[in-house]
Formats: C-alpha cells, sequence, structure tokens
C-alpha cells in the first residue's frame, strides 16, 4: 500500500506525553485498518479486535474492570503482560458494542502505557443508545480518501509532488500537474483504486472495483437503515 499522510499524524499521537486512546472516523473501505496495520510495525506487540466478531466483542459486553481486560487480551493472543508498555490495541467496529467507546476511558485512566486506537464506520449508531462519550479522554481523527498528494506519491510522480509542495507551480509544470489532477479527479481517492491504478495504469481494469465498492456502500447503508427502525 503507497503511504498515507495519516502515518505521520498516528507517529505524533504515539508520542504524546499525555496520549489518549484515539478514534478513527471515516467509512468504510477508506484505509482505516490498512493505516492502522502499517502503523502497528512499530509495536513489539499488536492486537487487532473486530468487534463484529462474536470471539472478539464478548470480553467488552461483559466488561469488570481494565485490568481483568487487558491481561484477557494478551493472554489470549499469547502475548505478554510484561510489553504492555510496548503493545498497541485496535479495536475495529467498535460501535459494534455500544459500552466500548466508554471503556476507552479506562485505557486512559489506568492503563494508558498501552496504545489504542479504536476505528468506526458508523459512530453515529450509538447516539440513540444513551451512552455517555468519554468527553476529554479520548482523541479523534478522521481518515478521507486519499488525497492529491497521496495519489502523486502511489504514482511515484516525486517531481510533480515536489512541484505540489513547493506552490506557487512553475509554468513548465501547469500541463503536467494538470493531467495528474485530471487522472486523480477522474479515478477517485479510495485507496484500493488508486493503490491498483498506480500498479496497472489501466481504467478499464478499476470497473469491478468500483462495482465492489458501490455494493458494499449499498448494503452497508441497507444495515443502517435496518439498524435504526430497530432501535
Amino acid at each position: 500500500m503507497f503511504q498515507r499522510e495519516i502515518l505521520k499524524e498516528l507517529v505524533d499521537w504515539e508520542k504524546k506525553p499525555n496520549r489518549k486512546p484515539l478514534v478513527l472516523r471515516g467509512v468504510r473501505q477508506v484505509g482505516k485498518t490498512t493505516v492502522v496495520n502499517q502503523f502497528a510495525k512499530q509495536f513489539e506487540q499488536y492486537i487487532y479486535l473486530n468487534l463484529e466478531l462474536p470471539e472478539d466483542r464478548w470480553p467488552f459486553e461483559g466488561f469488570s474492570s481494565i485490568e481483568v481486560l487487558l491481561q484477557n487480551q494478551l493472554f489470549a493472543k499469547n502475548l505478554l503482560l510484561s510489553k504492555k508498555a510496548r503493545t498497541l490495541i485496535f479495536i475495529d467496529e467498535i460501535q459494534a458494542v455500544a459500552k466500548a467507546l466508554q471503556i476507552l476511558r479506562y485505557f486512559y485512566e489506568s492503563a494508558s502505557e498501552t496504545a489504542v486506537i479504536a476505528a468506526d464506520s458508523m459512530l453515529e449508531s450509538l447516539f440513540d443508545k444513551h451512552i455517555s462519550f468519554p468527553v476529554g479522554r479520548v482523541e479523534y481523527k478522521a481518515v478521507r480518501p486519499a488525497s492529491f498528494a497521496e495519489f502523486l506519491g502511489a504514482m511515484n510522480e516525486q517531481s510533480a509532488l515536489e512541484q505540489l509542495e513547493n506552490v506557487p507551480i512553475q509554468g513548465f509544470a501547469h500541463a503536467k500537474m494538470m493531467r495528474l489532477f485530471h487522472q486523480y479527479a477522474l479515478i477517485d481517492g479510495m485507496p484500493e483504486v488508486v493503490q491498483h491504478y498506480s500498479q496497472h495504469r489501466n481504467l478499464t481494469a478499476l470497473a469491478p472495483i468500483y462495482t465492489k465498492l458501490l455494493v458494499d456502500r449499498i448494503s452497508f447503508k441497507g444495515n443502517w437503515i435496518i439498524i435504526r427502525k430497530i432501535i
């Protein structure tokens, strides 16, 4: 996967002296999980949890204390408690368990040495469940589709990227920069699309990826409508 700008923000977040658990917001397929998996390489231990999976969600549903939860997850993944300060925990689809967002406050208050990132695709589904959000005890960041600069990096257009970083763009570079921007605007900024196009440079080959992304969006929207009717 090409380099995402938000990786720099994650590195800065991890180094904060009073670091809080981080919640990444963004639509599905925008690259949240991929970005965190890349970021996790700088840690000695990494725990990935998807709260849409029963085996990952039950410790949060039966939460008793943050110490028990942390020890449980380290033991289940065959990781060492002695290295909890060099461990990253990634809680994906956190909105699947309403109380899981509240539990993040305890990581901040009682287990701050462990880095914790959560991600959601529809956090708004929790607004009607009358839960208290951990205001002041978590941090939020948005993950968006690839920017034009990220697209240039994926295309290995280093000279164009240099021009973009040193505006105003020189006259001799204008035509090429406009051509590249038209490509970027045409293919969209979804990471899977950008990655495939950067490798194959074939617009027609993108059709199945667009179809998949569209089906995922429609299915996701349909599930959201069903959830809204239930609650």
